[in-house]
């Protein structure tokens, strides 16, 4: 093999030895009332969503954005895009 061939081979071993870590108390890095969990896309801290990612705004029924959620503040456009 090729010496370019055998950096990927190990590039990809360490992607995959890395997408197995699983930190088991991840919970415990959370602020206090987040609801942040594994793939929300908001951020743990946001006070807005609690880390949720989504919000809903207390609207009158009849009013266009009744009931519907929306992307909290704190979402980057780069999770919006996904």
């Amino acid at each position: 093999m090729s010496e370019w061939q055998d950096q990927l081979n190990e590039i990809r071993q360490q992607t995959r030895a890395r997408a197995n870590v699983y930190v088991h108390d991840w919970e415990q890095y959370l602020p206090e009332g987040s609801l942040w969990s594994p793939g929300s896309m908001g951020k743990p801290d946001c006070t807005i969503c609690k880390g949720l990612g989504w919000v809903r705004y207390e609207r009158p029924m009849g009013h266009p954005e009744f009931g519907k959620c929306f992307h909290c503040p704190c979402v980057s456009r780069i999770n919006m895009e996904r």
